[in-house]
């Protein structure tokens, strides 16, 4: 299962940013099995990029 880490809902949307979406739309329409955290903080990742997956 893959994780993606992204920013809380916000403005009526799922999520502000248009690359989470993207990334939840290409997850469901493949059949990908993902589960969504929220994270505000993005100096706890990797690249400090948000959004952004692990396996």
């Amino acid at each position: 299962m893959i994780t993606i880490y992204e920013f809380p809902p916000a403005f009526g949307l799922t999520n502000a940013s248009p690359f989470a979406l993207k990334l939840e739309a290409y997850c469901k329409l493949a059949n990908i099995d993902y589960q969504v955290k929220y994270r505000i903080d993005s100096e706890k990742n990797a690249k400090k990029e948000v959004p952004c997956c692990h396996y």
